[in-house]
């Protein structure tokens, strides 16, 4: 069984600089971030004119994308936040939409390539350098919800469900113990679409941006699914928002993905 260990590091007092506490949620979040930013380091190595402009480039998408996914979920939650204001800057207490982020996150990139576009590769290149880096940086970040004991499924007596405390159980389920660890199954599924992403290619000759479109695809194919697990799916209109993104990215990533492999080559001058 799994047991996080959140409520023991809180208790720990972790290490103070004036009233700033260092976060568990936070570390992951700059693990994930790190751990995507050297593999795209490494896909793009000899590919930009200037690579030291990666980090600060790959820092604001990030920032980014952290704005976007709290922006979707206060906009989901906004009943509770607009009598909770003072929550809705505290994402260290959680409460983040990866498709909210991701959505962002591509919109700024794109801007911010278009003002440093001589420096780097075409924006279809440098987004599929970009798929697996991302891909791993969320398996990582996913675990930020094993210590905030969150995103969890359905009660399950299976050997590897997470253990929830009373105070943090959805109504419906106060008398079961033992949920299934989404977030987990979510990490395992990126790892393996970080897999598919870097290999294929070397098998499948793909044009540009079809990696990012693959990425946006199998995401948007496994969300939709893993959804279906989740007890604390955000609603709009009735159906679990995370599913109706899910199917919208998905069947537009699929469109995208067919219409790269069919276009013909730009003609060059």
């Amino acid at each position: 069984m799994l047991y996080s260990p959140g409520p023991i590091l809180l208790a720990l007092n972790l290490p103070l600089i004036g009233e700033f506490k260092l976060r568990w949620y936070g570390i992951a979040y700059a693990l994930a971030f790190w751990v995507a930013y050297l593999v795209i380091a490494k896909l793009l190595k000899g590919k930009m004119k200037k690579p030291e402009l990666l980090f600060d480039y790959l820092l604001l998408v990030f920032l980014a994308g952290l704005i976007g996914a709290r922006l979707w979920f206060v906009a989901l939650n906004w009943t509770y936040f607009a009598e909770n204001p003072s929550e809705i800057l505290a994402i260290w207490l959680g409460g983040q939409s990866i498709q909210g982020g991701v959505f962002l996150g591509v919109i700024a990139g794109f801007l911010l390539w278009l003002k440093e576009k001589e420096n780097l590769p075409s924006f279809g290149d440098f987004a599929d350098a970009i798929a697996p880096g991302l891909t791993l940086g969320q398996a990582v970040g996913r675990w930020g919800n094993f210590f905030n004991i969150e995103a969890f499924g359905s009660p399950t007596s299976l050997p590897w469900g997470l253990y929830v405390p009373a105070g943090q159980r959805p109504e419906a389920f106060l008398k079961d113990s033992f949920f299934h660890p989404t977030f987990a199954y979510e990490s395992i599924y990126l790892v393996f679409m970080a897999g598919v992403s870097l290999l294929l290619p070397r098998f499948i000759k793909l044009k540009a941006g079809s990696v990012f479109a693959l990425y946006v695809l199998l995401y948007s194919l496994g969300r939709f699914f893993l959804e279906m697990q989740r007890t604390d799916s955000l609603m709009l209109m009735g159906f679990p928002a995370a599913q109706g993104l899910a199917l919208f990215f998905g069947v537009l990533a699929l469109c995208v993905l067919v219409f790269l492999q069919i276009a013909p080559p730009p003609q060059t001058k």
